[in-house]
């Protein structure tokens, strides 16, 4: 079986106005929920896909990613008889208005959901989402003055 690897680049899109963070999910038109993610176009750089993504997705344009640390999900399928290690990486990004505009070709609906909530909506195939967790541990971890 052929190989085939696969990279994407994302963000986590949030909004702040308590300790605990709102996380923006998008809901693609196939059923499954996300962050905003995607395949780097010729020349781009992770972080230009990942903002890339983040608009033409959802319309947001005005945030401040943060480029370390970043959060890996990794997964592997078979596709026509080809077997594909995917790694998609992502930014935390935090989004200085709400204001969220999906592309309807990709996407059927946005949330913001608190982590508990994410944690529902990002489950595949009942096991939980790595990048989602990973993030919530340096985000909880960094809230609390713990730095590693």
């Amino acid at each position: 079986m052929e190989a085939v690897f696969d990279y994407s680049y994302g963000v986590i899109p949030l909004w702040q106005e308590t300790e605990h963070p709102q996380i923006l999910l998008v809901q693609h038109n196939a059923g499954h929920w996300s962050f905003p993610k995607g395949h780097p176009e010729a020349g781009e750089t992770p972080v230009q896909t990942a903002k890339r993504e983040l608009e033409e997705e959802t319309g947001v344009v005005n945030v401040t990613l943060q480029e370390t640390p970043s959060f890996k999900q990794q997964y592997t399928f078979s596709r026509n008889g080809a077997l594909h290690h995917k790694t998609v990486t992502y930014f935390p990004a935090w989004l200085r208005d709400r204001g969220v505009s999906v592309d309807p070709e990709e996407i059927c609906q946005h949330r913001w959901a608190r982590p508990q909530q994410a944690r529902e909506l990002l489950r595949f195939q009942g096991q939980s989402n790595p990048a989602l967790e990973a993030f919530l541990s340096w985000w909880y971890g960094a809230s609390a003055g713990n730095t590693t």
